[in-house]
């Protein structure tokens, strides 16, 4: 949870970043922690006539419960990645588009498109 609808996490469409935050760590206070997560991003390429290429990339931190960074949007504040020791929202966007689900994912299309 949230998963794949995690804009969706909340019953009321007006819900914000922070509300589904708070909705996320009071689901989480009475399981012990660490709380492990992940990020994850499928891109595919396809074109007609030639079969369809799917990418992935995924980033894998834990759940903290202070909030932590400026950047970013959604989860970014409460994603704590051990390997750069910072949330997701603590990275500036050159850094986060080294480590980031979505630009692994891009990458590997790219890469893919060039060749």
């Amino acid at each position: 949870r949230p998963g794949l609808h995690s804009k969706r996490y909340m019953p009321t469409t007006d819900a914000t970043d922070a509300d589904r935050r708070a909705k996320l760590l009071a689901e989480l206070a009475d399981k012990p922690s660490p709380w492990l997560a992940r990020f994850v991003c499928s891109v595919a390429v396809a074109a007609p006539g030639v079969p369809t290429c799917l990418f992935e990339g995924e980033v894998q931190g834990e759940i903290i419960t202070r909030e932590s960074g400026d950047f970013g949007f959604g989860y970014d504040r409460i994603f704590w990645i051990p390997q750069v020791g910072r949330t997701l929202a603590d990275l500036p966007m050159p850094e986060k588009n080294h480590i980031s689900h979505r630009a692994v994912a891009v990458n590997k299309a790219i890469q893919y498109l060039l060749r």
